[in-house]
């Protein structure tokens, strides 16, 4: 397999489209089910995550349920084995495992030992992962990559992303300083910053009004609550319950409200 000096790692925010798909000196790489999206080509794909802990989404199901979706699972579309498998026949595929024996030879398990290495940040840590986009990047540095591309990774909004965010940071200071070339899109907001801290005022955050909102409904829905514990056993909860629906989901609307915010802004 030739060493691809120039590596663009696709995810699945809104810049994954800002990719140059036509160039074919570049080595496209993406994972989990990105593919969804309908990107256009891959040169290898990636799901490193256990296949015991994913969790198939039922075809034409987008509209879930609480209590639907098992905890702590990866959820990925039904039929995604088949089509990693499928894909195995012509680019690689790495996977978290050693392959089942009846898949094609092009799919892989990753070599996690040696990204573990490479990733060691302190030395009372193993190592410092914490995202899968981290270890495919490391791992083509390792192979001897010179330039990364990123596009489609944000970690700008659940709270899962945001615990992925300062390994992502460390990890592209420390391959820039290895002299490799990293590319990201001006839409991206990795290593962005809105303004110079201590010289610079800082601008109104985008869900700011979202967050207000969330939090007197918070505030609105926690003291009525707490009003319910001790509501006389004579009196009807008819009302309370109902304006407790109301806010409850109102919280739900001004949390979806705060994230299309962020979303709107960073895709801008």
């Amino acid at each position: 397999m030739n060493t691809p000096e120039r590596v663009a790692v696709i995810g699945t925010a809104p810049t994954w489209s800002k990719c140059p798909w036509d160039d074919p000196s570049l080595h496209i790489v993406s994972l989990n089910d990105a593919y969804t999206l309908g990107v256009p080509r891959a040169d290898a794909w990636f799901d490193v995550h256990p296949v015991p802990r994913m969790w198939f989404r039922p075809k034409g199901k987008t509209v879930f349920k609480e209590g639907d979706i098992p905890e702590g699972v990866y959820v990925r579309p039904e039929g995604h084995l088949e089509w990693l498998k499928e894909k195995a026949k012509s680019i690689p595929v790495w996977l978290r495992d050693e392959p089942p024996s009846d898949w094609p030879a092009n799919a892989r398990r990753f070599p996690i030992e040696r990204v573990k290495e490479f990733m060691k940040a302190r030395p009372d840590q193993e190592s410092f992962i914490a995202s899968s986009p981290a270890m495919i990047i490391a791992h083509y540095v390792l192979e001897g990559a010179k330039e990364i591309q990123i596009y489609g990774i944000h970690l700008a909004t659940h709270g899962e992303y945001l615990k992925q965010l300062p390994n992502f940071l460390w990890l592209l200071g420390k391959i820039e300083a290895m002299g490799i070339n990293i590319v990201i899109p001006p839409e991206c907001p990795l290593l962005k910053h809105t303004h110079v801290y201590g010289y610079e005022p800082e601008p109104k955050r985008p869900d700011a009004e979202a967050l207000k909102r969330l939090h007197h409904a918070k505030q609105a829905y926690q003291q009525l609550a707490g009003q319910l514990v001790t509501w006389p056993r004579w009196k009807s909860k008819e009302k309370p319950l109902a304006q407790l629906s109301r806010l409850k989901a109102e919280i739900r609307d001004a949390q979806l409200q705060a994230r299309h915010a962020v979303i709107t802004a960073g895709a801008a």
